[in-house]
Formats: C-alpha cells, structure tokens, sequence
C-alpha cells in the first residue's frame, strides 16, 4: 500500500467524518465503531474484532501504542492514516490521547443454539450501562450461556405479563417444542 501524505487539514473530509462518528447515533446509522486507545485496540484485536481504518498520530504515540501499532497494521485490509497532532487532537474523544484510534466493524453477535441445558438471560428496560456490566457479571458467575438486550435487537419492550408472554414465544428465542416448568 502506498505511502500516504498525514491529513493536515481539520476541514479534511476523513477527519469530519471522524468527528461525527464521536456521535453514537451517526456510529449506528454507519454501522461502524470508533477504538481509541492502544489498550482498547488490543483488546478489540485479541478479540477478533475486524478494523477498517487506522489512524495514528507518530507526534502522540504512547509507548504501548507505538508497541501495539505494528500488530493492527498487520490486520488484513485494513487502511492507515497518519494525521498531524491537530487533526488527531481534533478526532479524539480523550484530554491526553495516545496516538492510535481505529473504526471497526461491529461483530454479530450470535447466540448459542439452545440445547437441553442451555440458559440465556434476555435483558429488558435497560437504562443505565453499569446495570448491564452488573448483570452480565452476575451472569456469568451463574453459568449463564448468553445475554441479549431486547431493546438493542429491535424487540419493543413489553408493558404487561401477556405482552412478556409473547416475546418468549417468539421463534428463535427457544427450540422447545412444548411448554414445561424451566421453558
């Protein structure tokens, strides 16, 4: 891949687009995520998640994010651009960023087929994030096999028991083909 000149300019369409992807509902309507950090980076990366585009700013590189730097370079497909500590500075969502931020493909999260002994915690009404980390490890402590958020996945909310009663009988959210004490 060629050698890019860094983007200089704030009014450079790439670094408008990454200040509008600060904003949640423009990271969903592109279907993208923004990684800043080279600790976030290499969790994103030892977790399989795909990058599409990375931005570096030598100026600014950390130690761990000089360390970390090659290894995301690596990703197959992935773009790179360096951008001058005023561009960058200008993108980042952070009072001291460390010189790498990356967009990334959202991974699919995909439940477990339900087997005899399968257990999934549907998780309804959400309102505050550090409710879904408390759960999640709770959840896991209890060997639950997967999470989903009904909100998130497009699934309305239920007002009353009958409406709960229809979202469980939903196909896809259980194999049964009968009704017994723990379906």
């Amino acid at each position: 891949m060629p050698v890019q000149e860094p983007i200089h300019s704030l009014q450079n369409p790439l670094v408008k687009r990454l200040v509008r992807l600060r904003s949640r509902r423009e990271r969903d309507a592109q279907s993208v995520w923004l990684i800043e950090g080279a600790r976030e980076l290499e969790r994103a990366d030892q977790a399989g998640v795909r990058l599409l585009h990375l931005f570096t700013c030598t100026e600014l590189l950390s130690t761990d994010a000089a360390r970390v730097r090659p290894v995301l370079k690596r990703q197959e497909g992935v773009d790179h651009t360096e951008l001058s500590r005023p561009a960058f500075e200008k993108v980042s969502g952070r009072e001291n960023p460390d010189g790498l931020l990356a967009l990334a493909v959202p991974p699919s999260p995909a439940l477990p087929v339900p087997g005899e002994q399968t257990t999934v915690l549907l998780l309804l009404g959400l309102e505050k994030p550090g409710n879904l980390g408390a759960l999640l490890r709770s959840a896991d402590g209890a060997g639950v096999d997967a999470a989903t958020v009904a909100r998130r996945a497009g699934v309305p909310e239920p007002r009353n028991a009958q409406e709960l009663l229809e979202l469980l009988c939903q196909p896809g959210l259980s194999t049964r083909t009968e009704v017994s004490t723990t379906s």
